[in-house]
């Protein structure tokens, strides 16, 4: 059981550091510039940048995962 545990312990960590990765790489690349990104949608556009924001994240989250376990299994 030991083994199965560490395993687990071992892919939720790659995970967690995948999902960091994307957090650093989107709010680096997007924060900045955030604003004019989003001003052709209105000036109510609150909710309309959180949904963006966390969708630009998580798809760099599954690209970054992706990319880096084809990269160590191929």
């Amino acid at each position: 059981m030991s083994v199965i545990a560490r395993i687990m312990m071992a892919f939720l960590g790659y995970v967690l550091a995948c999902i960091a990765a994307s957090l650093v790489l989107t709010l680096g690349s997007l924060a900045p510039n955030w604003n004019e990104v989003m001003a052709p949608l209105g000036p109510h556009v609150d909710a309309a940048e959180s949904i963006a924001l966390w969708t630009v994240t998580g798809l760099a989250a599954i690209i970054i995962f992706s990319v880096g376990f084809l990269r160590r299994c191929w």
